[in-house]
This record gives structure tokens, C-alpha cells and sequence, in this order.
């Protein structure tokens, strides 16, 4: 009977340690790094030029999926690939995307990277679109307290050249917000009602003229 009981306290003991090595395991991104400017890739247009992206594969795994978002304009790109940890691939030129690296492991588990922002520029490009506008408050899905008559919109801004000119507030109680204001300032009071669903986009502009819009974001009313 005492030595069943060794045998399921190391059983125990040898699983707890196989649980904690996989879960702490994650994909660490290596190239384009956070906030690079690459102006190495291989040009295959006038306006498209490839992009190196490396990242450390994890032990046992299968397939990877690398997602690219045009910052721009908003869209979503996905590939999947094998577990070499390399991928080369075209983008649009003088454009800010970010990327993200999931892993399918052998145990069916998915692990996901952390999420960097790159601007591929590539050489001979002068000016550059701002990154998009990061979303800050209310915070998606919110909701909040009955009897709130305004929120306060929060965003934050950035930019390569530094040379932000001004948002585009957009904003309703449709999936598709309409314009609401122009500013120059990251903070903005509106008034809502209650019991209702509110969406807000917020269009970043440069000096130069270009562009990028932040994702949606949706909060609700008591």
C-alpha cells in the first residue's frame, strides 16, 4: 500500500512538471522587431516589397499560422506554414502593418506571440503613414454604469515622422459610425443615452496626407 502511494505522489509530481514546462512556453517573435522600419526587402513592384519575418519555433511545434494587419486599412492577412520559422512575404509598400505568430502544437494546444508593429518602407520611400490609432477608453465591450450621460473617448496616436495633423472622430449606434469631428487632441466627451449600443473609429492624418484607421470599438449603455 506505501509504495502505491509512491508511485502516485511521483506520478503526480512528474505531470505537474511536464503542465508547467508546456505553459510556460511561448513564441518569441525575433524579426521585423517592435517598431522597425524595414527597408531591406526585395522589391516586386512599385508598390510591394517583401518582408523577412523570423521567429524562435516552440518544442513539438506542428504548423503556424502568421497573421499581418494593414494598419491602414484595417484588413487581416493570414498564412499558414511549416515549422521552420522563417517566411518571406509581399506587402505594400510605405505602409505600417503588425504581426502576430500562432503555433498548432503535436497536443493540439495553440500558442500565440505577442503582437508587433513594423513599417515597411524599404529605401527610396520619404514619407510614411502614421501608425493606427490605439484605443484606449472605454475599452471594448464595455459597459457602463446607468445613468452615465457622456463618455470620455481616449485613443493614443504615433507616428514614424512625428508629424500628426489631426483625428477623425467617427462615432454611433451603427456598426458603420459616421463622422463626428475633427481634433487635435487624443480625448474627446460625448453625450449618450442609456440603454443603448455605441461604436467609435478614430482616423489618424498626417501632415503629408496619409492615413490609417484603428480597429472599432463598441461599448454599451445601462
Amino acid at each position: 500500500m506505501k509504495k502505491l502511494f509512491y508511485i502516485l505522489i511521483l506520478s503526480v509530481f512528474v505531470f505537474s512538471c511536464k503542465k508547467d514546462s508546456g505553459d510556460d512556453e511561448k513564441i518569441a517573435l525575433v524579426s521585423p522587431a517592435k517598431g522597425e522600419l524595414c527597408t531591406s526587402g526585395r522589391i516586386v513592384s512599385s508598390t510591394s516589397s517583401t518582408v523577412m519575418f523570423k521567429w524562435a519555433p516552440i518544442s513539438g511545434g506542428r504548423d503556424y499560422q502568421i497573421t499581418f494587419k494593414n494598419l491602414a486599412l484595417g484588413t487581416t492577412e493570414s498564412k499558414f506554414i511549416d515549422g521552420s520559422g522563417v517566411y518571406e512575404h509581399a506587402l505594400l509598400r510605405n505602409t505600417p502593418y503588425s504581426w502576430q505568430v500562432t503555433a498548432v502544437a503535436s497536443n493540439g494546444k495553440t500558442i500565440a506571440s505577442e503582437t508587433w508593429n513594423f513599417h515597411n518602407a524599404t529605401q527610396g520611400d520619404i514619407s510614411f503613414a502614421p501608425y493606427a490609432a490605439e484605443l484606449i477608453s472605454p475599452k471594448k465591450n464595455a459597459i457602463l454604469a446607468q445613468g452615465t450621460t457622456k463618455v470620455t473617448l481616449i485613443w493614443k496616436g504615433s507616428d514614424e515622422e512625428n508629424d500628426i495633423e489631426e483625428y477623425e472622430v467617427y462615432f454611433g449606434k451603427t456598426i458603420t459610425p459616421s463622422f463626428y469631428q475633427n481634433t487635435k487632441e487624443t480625448v474627446i466627451d460625448i453625450p449618450i443615452e442609456a440603454g443603448s449600443t455605441y461604436y467609435w473609429k478614430i482616423l489618424t492624418k498626417d501632415k503629408k496626407g496619409n492615413i490609417s484607421y484603428s480597429d472599432l470599438g463598441i461599448f454599451k449603455t445601462n
